[in-house]
């Protein structure tokens, strides 16, 4: 799926262009890109497309029938139009995994709805294309990569599971720490001790504090808490017993806390939530692991279809609009290159076809070009200032 495009059929030899700044001005390649769209990342996407451009006959074949599958088929382009917000929300998740800083929920969390997206991305496409007459090599190539991911990956009871973790997980609220104390009363090790969905109330916990102050019996004999994951050493970078940095002076009646350097919070929290990161952090890896076992795929290989699905379905919707209007559209017949032909009938400026599809009242005038051995030279004469179009 890394190497699949709509633009060009997998290993192509073909050799790009860049077009030049003169040549994009001549072809208005502005002009038609903001006919096109509206939002700045399609805009930039088209332009990139249309700059970059190759004589290839395989890869200009191959473009025209995918593009005519989009042209013949609404419904292809109003599915993959519903589905463009789900791989703009890919690729947005794609750029959270790589946020080191994240916390281990977070990115769990994170990890779990760019599945669930990626999953309903695979899913929709199967049924779009399976459910239309597509003839596209490049289409049809699709359909059999999503078909093979959909029943080799087990969709539908990966598609549960996501929906059930990912409803666990952001039903976390609390949780519940235990902490063993050496001889000196000091924080030695931290474990969990559960995952709750509810929070903790400060009435709660405060009730429970003075009712162990005024009752001694209340200490608990023992350490019989079925709920322990693992128990894990104090930070001992932030301080000698991990909780903060202590230090008592001569000239000093109480002792003093250091602000964390972390957050500015008080050394006690951030200790307290380094360790729940750093304890939860293996769990979220067996969760994440379990997770790419079922799909070992990369989203974002998916999402870098999102730009050529745009140019296709931007072009086809403009196409209609300019035939709408009375002005003649054809697919291209393409020729090999070593015949050295071309012919064409109609031929238009497509500035003006976007204009005259705009509303704009214009007679356009057509013109029919025909190179052979026999045609290799057109001159286009007219006054300066004269309305010539290229």
């Amino acid at each position: 799926m890394e190497q699949f495009s709509l633009l060009h059929p997998q290993n192509s030899k073909a050799e790009y262009m860049e077009l030049t700044k003169e040549a994009q001005n001549d072809l208005s390649i502005e002009y038609i890109c903001e006919a096109l769209s509206e939002d700045e990342y399609e805009r930039n996407s088209i332009r990139q497309i249309l700059t970059s451009i190759t004589c290839d006959e395989e890869v200009i074949a191959y473009r025209c029938d995918v593009f005519d599958d989009f042209l013949r088929f609404p419904k292809l382009r109003e599915d993959l139009t519903s589905m463009l917000e789900k791989l703009a929300d890919l690729r947005e998740i794609e750029r959270f995994q790589k946020d080191a800083e994240a916390s281990s929920l977070w990115q769990l969390v994170n990890r779990l709805r760019e599945m669930d997206g990626y999953v309903d991305c695979i899913t929709q496409i199967k049924t779009t294309l399976e459910s239309i007459d597509i003839h596209s090599r490049g289409l049809c190539e699709l359909r059999d990569n999503v078909q093979k991911i959909y029943n080799e990956s087990g969709f539908e009871t990966l598609k549960s599971d996501i929906v059930d973790t990912l409803a666990k997980a952001q039903r976390l609220k609390s949780i519940t720490l235990g902490v063993n104390l050496d001889a000196l009363l000091r924080p030695k090790t931290v474990g969990v001790v559960s995952l709750n969905d509810k929070e903790f109330t400060d009435s709660g916990i405060l009730k429970r504090f003075m009712k162990f102050a005024n009752n001694n019996s209340e200490l608990n004999h023992g350490n019989d808490v079925s709920g322990f994951l693992s128990f894990h050493p104090a930070n001992p970078s932030t301080s000698g017993f991990g909780l903060g940095k202590v230090v008592t002076g001569a000239q000093q009646d109480v002792n003093q806390v250091y602000n964390s350097s972390l957050t500015g919070a008080d050394p006690l929290s951030d200790a307290l939530k380094k360790v729940v990161s750093d304890i939860l952090r293996r769990t979220v890896n067996d969760i994440k692991a379990m997770l790419n076992k079922y799909v070992n795929i990369n989203g974002y290989s998916f999402v870098m279809l999102m730009p050529e699905i745009v140019f296709y379905i931007r072009f086809a919707e403009l196409v209609e609009k300019i035939k709408a209007s009375g002005v003649p559209i054809c697919k291209a017949n393409v020729l090999p290159t070593s015949e050295r032909k071309y012919f064409a009938k109609n031929i238009y400026n497509l500035k003006l076809g976007i204009k005259k599809a705009s509303g704009e009242n214009l007679d356009i005038v057509t013109n029919d070009f025909d190179f052979d051995d026999n045609r290799r030279i057109y001159i286009l004469t007219g006054p300066n200032r004269a309305e010539k179009q290229r």
